[in-house]
Formats: C-alpha cells, sequence, structure tokens
C-alpha cells in the first residue's frame, strides 16, 4: 500500500480529537514535517503539548526541541532544558521496569 499521508492526518486527527497521547504526537509529527498538510510549528507545539501533558516521552522530546530552536515558540532554553528533563524521567522509568 502507498503511503497516503492526507488520509494519515485524517486518522491521527480523528484519533487525537478523542485525547490519544500516541495520535497526538504523530499530528504534531505530521505539523512539524509538513506531511499530508502545511508545515506549521505552533500547530505541531499545541498537539505535541497535548500528548507531553499525558506523559508521551516522545512529544516530550519534540517540545524540547521547539522550544530549544524557536520553532512556533519564542526560543526558551529554560523550557527546552525542563520538556528534555521531562523526556528523561519517562525514559528513565521504562529502563527500570
Amino acid at each position: 500500500m502507498a503511503q497516503d499521508y492526507v488520509q494519515a492526518v485524517a486518522w491521527y486527527r480523528k484519533a487525537a480529537e478523542q485525547g490519544n497521547a500516541h495520535a497526538q504526537f504523530h499530528l504534531g509529527k505530521m505539523y512539524s514535517e509538513g506531511k499530508g498538510l502545511a508545515q506549521d510549528y505552533a500547530q505541531a507545539l499545541i498537539w505535541y503539548r497535548k500528548a507531553a501533558d499525558q506523559g508521551d516521552g516522545d512529544a516530550q522530546l519534540n517540545l524540547g526541541w521547539m522550544y530549544g530552536y524557536g520553532h512556533g515558540v519564542v526560543q526558551d532554553y529554560a523550557q527546552a532544558v525542563t520538556w528534555y528533563r521531562e523526556a528523561a524521567s519517562i525514559s528513565s522509568d521504562r529502563a527500570s521496569c
């Protein structure tokens, strides 16, 4: 089956709007990379934040990257470090299981 980013966005959006953190992360990634829709860092930030607030480590890592490089937000190293630490703590928690 050929990749269809537009269709992927539609399915991710349906799940993301229902609160699925995994889908929220992937919808944020689609916005960040401009796959299946126009690149929009502000929208990526919204979806990453929703997933990060539910403990999604990948979303937390990407929020750190966005703050560190100023994509969709004012560059803020303190916020970047905060999100990187959140992501690292989740990664550490998984490693200890």
